[in-house]
Formats: C-alpha cells, structure tokens, sequence
C-alpha cells in the first residue's frame, strides 16, 4: 500500500520518519509533494523516498493520501485533489479547525476521510494524535493510519464534535505548556537561579510530573494533594493561584483557542460562497 504526503513540514516529516523507524511503511511505499525545495531536498537525503513534483501524480500514485498543509492552503490544495482522486483512495487531515464535511465539499464529493489532530512532541515519538472518521471504508486502511500515528505516540479515536477543543487543549497545547515553562524559568531567574538551573529544574519538573500522572493510578487532585502541605510552600503558592484566578485564566485560553478553530472552518465555508 502506498502512502503520499502533501506536505512534509515538521509534522509530515514527524509521521515519515515515526512510520519508517517503526518499519510501519517500507521505504519505497512513501511518496510526498513538498512545494518548498529545501525542505524537500533535506527530506530527501534523510529518508530516501520518492519525491514528486505534481499532485495529479501522488494521487495517483497513493492509496492513502496525507494533507499535511495549512488550513490557509487548504481550499487550493483540496480543490486540486478533488480533481484527480479516485474511489476507494482514503484521504487523511491533519489540519486545524477543517471539519470533514467542509473537507468533501471543496472536493467536490463524498470521499473517505480521517481528521486527525496530531501535536509537536511527535517529532521525539511522545505526541498523541485525536482521530475521527467518515466513511472510512477499508479497516485496513484505517488501521494502517492509526499505526502511523502511532509511529509518534498514542491514538484516541474520538467524535468530530469534539475536535476544535482537542486542537486547543493537545495540538496548541505544547505552546501553552511552553510558555508556563518559560514563566517558571523567568521567575527562578528573578529569584537569583542562573537561568541554566533554572530551565534545567523546570523542564524536569515539568516532564516528572507529567510521567507520574501517567503512571499513577491516583487522579490529579490526589497527586497535587500529595505535593500539599497544610501550612506549607505548595499550600501558600496554589492560595495565590485561586486568588489571581488563573484556573479561569487558562480556561479562557482554551476557548479563545477552540473558538479560532471554529472560526477557520467558517472562514473557509464562507470562501465556497463567494
């Protein structure tokens, strides 16, 4: 089966290297499109796969095509591909706020997709992609998609509806973690730690925490709870927190986040009536 990206950015380039280090897809089974010719030249001498210069030709050549593009290129991406897919081929999304039903429309048809919302801690294998589906039709297909993904992480199958939250709580996710991050390094350095030592204590804080989560049967209220003291530091630190009601804050940041991802796909059905 012959996979094509359209498309080999970061995340592109992730989902090859994840699918070839994992011995998911042979090497001669990829094919990408890739319009920026450094990029392509660097995925070329990484990963040894075919490079084509048309999409009429991936399609063409693929079973499974990947749309690894923007959601600001999309309309001229899928309005091209609608022009030379065929039945039974399965398309695959990963762009943001892109529901399916727009991505048919600029199609021109009822073609088998997967939406899928992968994040950029795939690039070292540790991402988690949130993946719904129309029509899927072949489960082999689909399966293959979901190794893919898994190539870089973990899958959860998950309804449509839920999917402009996913994009802001895991797909934008990393960027709110990493600004926190860089909060906590900036006020360790306005504490009197070198900043060396303190992103070195933050990202580690950060990573063992999130790894305990993971493994611990507890929920995460037990775990803050363990870290909190009555009349201690953690006590006095999480008093500050409710009172500057940053949970509401970060709340706030999650649905500005989810509400630009509804916003692009009207946006972009607004485009189809002009």
């Amino acid at each position: 089966m012959v996979v094509g990206f359209i498309g080999a950015g970061n995340m592109g380039g992730a989902l090859i290297e994840g699918a070839l280090g994992r011995k998911v897809i042979e090497r001669d089974g990829i094919v990408f499109c890739e319009k920026d010719d450094p990029r392509a030249q660097e995925i070329l001498q990484r990963f040894n796969i075919k490079r084509l210069g048309q999409l009429a030709q991936l399609i063409r050549e693929s079973e499974i095509v990947f749309l690894c593009v923007k959601p600001q290129d999309s309309k001229d991406v899928l309005e091209e591909v609608g022009r030379f897919i065929k039945e039974g081929q399965l398309l695959v999304s990963i762009m943001a706020g892109v529901s399916i039903e727009l991505i048919q429309r600029l199609l021109g048809r009822n073609a088998a997709v997967v939406r899928a919302m992968p994040n950029t801690p795939a690039l070292i294998g540790e991402g988690i992609t949130a993946i719904c589906h129309r029509d899927a039709r072949s489960s082999e297909r689909l399966e293959l998609v979901k190794a893919i993904f898994s190539s870089v992480g973990e899958v959860v199958e998950v309804k449509e509806e839920w999917m402009d939250a996913i994009t802001a709580i895991s797909g934008s996710g990393p960027g709110f973690v990493f600004r926190m991050m860089e909060v906590f390094v900036g006020a360790g350095v306005e504490l009197g730690i070198p900043q060396d030592i303190s992103k070195r204590l933050v990202v580690q804080t950060f990573l063992g925490a999130s790894r305990l989560s993971k493994v611990s049967s507890k929920d995460l209220g037990e775990l803050r709870g363990m870290v909190t003291s009555k009349g201690g530091t953690t006590q006095a630190g999480l008093e500050k927190f409710s009172g500057l009601k940053v949970d509401a804050a970060l709340t706030e940041v999650l649905k500005a986040a989810t509400f630009r991802a509804k916003e692009l796909n009207r946006e972009l059905f607004s485009k189809l009536s002009q």
